[in-house]
């Protein structure tokens, strides 16, 4: 068997052209993901042990094996591009549990809220700011990028119950896309797209949203709902249509200015019509924590516990 392993990676590399140094680096990616794995997989466990979120396993285990630590991971790029696929799947999940009707209710409910919240936390992050002497540019940016909430975090933090049964699970989801949608809109103006931004921020951006609404919700119900019932027999068939379906809207979703966030939120809205949504929950529910890990790691791998003195002792 290892010999036909062998084999077959010597005659891919072969049929494509990839050099040795193209073989070794296949190679040191693979070694890097299983050590990555394996030691969150211990980390997780004294976690439990020690009743802490699992969370923190995953962020200790970026700061040993990242840049700050023993520097196991070299290909840092790779697992950042890995960990979108957890924050993606998270917001679909997240939107599977929320019918549209329902929806449109929490965001009326939540709309007041998010803008209050957004104000006054940027209101509070500005005036610290400028008490510390940083200029009104600089302190108008941190505001801008510090007033929201944590969508990962916050969704990932939340029991189960609470997320998929109780109104206030419903009601921080809906409060946190609202806030995804002002952070669209933020990150736009501090782009800056010259003369065009306004126009594509106070006219064309909604109208994609909407239009990639409708057209998403159209497809679900006369395509993909179809197509699921005719393999409901076979769960992995459904399991992977249900991940095409997030991960390609998603893109489009990237590709028309929404971000990959919101593409995957509204796909989820769209399914959690479908009577088979209880079901696709529970069917990803861990292909989003195996790929979450990844997220939680590259953040911990950004973290650098030497700079601490710096930022507390001026």
């Amino acid at each position: 068997m290892l010999h036909e392993k062998l084999a077959a990676r010597v005659i891919s590399g072969l049929r494509y052209g990839l050099g040795k140094e193209v073989m070794l680096e296949i190679q040191d990616i693979f070694f890097e993901i299983s050590i990555l794995v394996a030691a969150a997989a211990f980390l997780a466990w004294l976690a439990t042990l020690s009743h802490q979120p699992i969370i923190i396993a995953y962020l200790a285990c970026g700061v040993i094996a990242g840049p700050s630590g023993l520097r196991l991971i070299k290909h840092p790029e790779l697992i950042d591009a890995v960990s979108e696929i957890g924050v993606t799947l998270l917001l679909f999940l997240a939107g599977m549990v929320l019918h549209p009707n329902r929806l449109v209710q929490l965001f009326k409910s939540a709309a007041f809220v998010t803008l209050a919240n957004c104000a006054i936390s940027w209101l509070i992050i500005f005036g610290v700011m400028r008490a510390f002497g940083f200029d009104n540019a600089d302190a108008f940016i941190a505001a801008l990028a510090l007033m929201f909430s944590s969508t990962i975090l916050v969704v990932k933090l939340l029991p189960t119950t609470t997320l998929h049964q109780k109104h206030l699970g419903s009601l921080c989801i809906a409060i946190l896309i609202a806030q995804d949608l002002i952070a669209v809109l933020v990150l736009l103006f501090i782009g800056g797209e010259a003369t065009g931004s306004l126009l594509n921020i106070g006219l064309l951006l909604p109208l994609k949203g909407l239009v990639f609404t409708v057209v998403v919700i159209l497809v679900e119900q006369f395509a993909l709902r179809r197509m699921m019932r005719q393999s409901d027999r076979f769960h992995e068939v459904l399991s992977l249509m249900c991940l095409g379906w997030c991960l390609g809207l998603s893109a489009l979703a990237e590709s028309l200015g929404l971000s990959y966030e919101v593409g995957a939120f509204i796909a989820g809205v769209a399914v959690a019509r479908s009577p088979l949504a209880p079901f696709l929950t529970e069917e990803l529910k861990p292909f989003r924590d195996f790929f979450l890990m990844f997220f939680f790691f590259t953040l911990g791998a950004k973290l650098d516990p030497f700079m601490a003195k710096v930022v507390w002792l001026p």
